[in-house]
């Protein structure tokens, strides 16, 4: 086997390896944790806590005093010489759709004539059920995109291997390393999650 040959060789086998190792890393160790954790989030209905939620806010309605052990945020407006009060309790600064927070609106508020309604962020625990059985199709959907990415990633090398663009190959390769130990650093920097 002749010095051309062994290193086409070599490139080709390195590109095999670095891509199904990259793929394999990508897989178990950033998309899976990350969509396990959104998953069981989803998944998970907090009955009792909508029900804290509930006599909380009607204790502050009731005593007109609006200090929580909870988050809590109040608004106040007035529309045609009646107030209404909109309360949140619970995680309403959370924008994911796993967050559990409790709406109450108090209309006419202050008269004996007050309606009080609650809605809850997430509706029931069928409605979690729907969503979490939807957010793990489209993570089957979204590891079958990056298995066609990291393939077309895989033949890239190989084909760049046997053209013996050897430079192209290992600079894709530590690009890709450099991209990730950057990627890596600055979540953990800026304290992603």
């Amino acid at each position: 086997m002749n010095k051309q040959k062994l290193a086409s060789f070599v490139s080709i086998a390195l590109s095999v390896i670095f891509t199904v190792s990259f793929g394999l890393f990508f897989h178990f160790k950033v998309l899976m944790p990350k969509a396990n954790s959104v998953y069981e989030r989803l998944l998970y209905y907090p009955e009792a806590l909508y029900e804290k939620y509930e006599a909380e806010a009607e204790k502050m309605i009731a005593s007109n005093e609006y200090n929580s052990q909870y988050p809590i945020q109040t608004t106040f407006y007035s529309e045609d010489g009646r107030t209404t009060l909109i309360m949140e309790i619970g995680d309403y600064k959370d924008t994911h759709g796993y967050s559990n927070y409790l709406t109450a609106t108090v209309k006419n508020f202050g008269t004996s004539t007050q309606e009080i309604s609650f809605e809850r962020s997430r509706k029931s625990a069928e409605e979690a059920q729907k969503s979490a059985e939807s957010y793990r199709t489209l993570m089957h959907l979204l590891t079958i995109f990056f298995i066609g990415l990291f393939t077309i990633l895989a033949v890239y090398l190989i084909y760049s291997s046997t053209k013996r663009r050897y430079f192209r190959v290992y600079l894709t390769m530590a690009m890709i390393i450099v991209g990730t130990i950057m990627v890596k650093f600055a979540i953990s920097f800026y304290g992603i999650k």
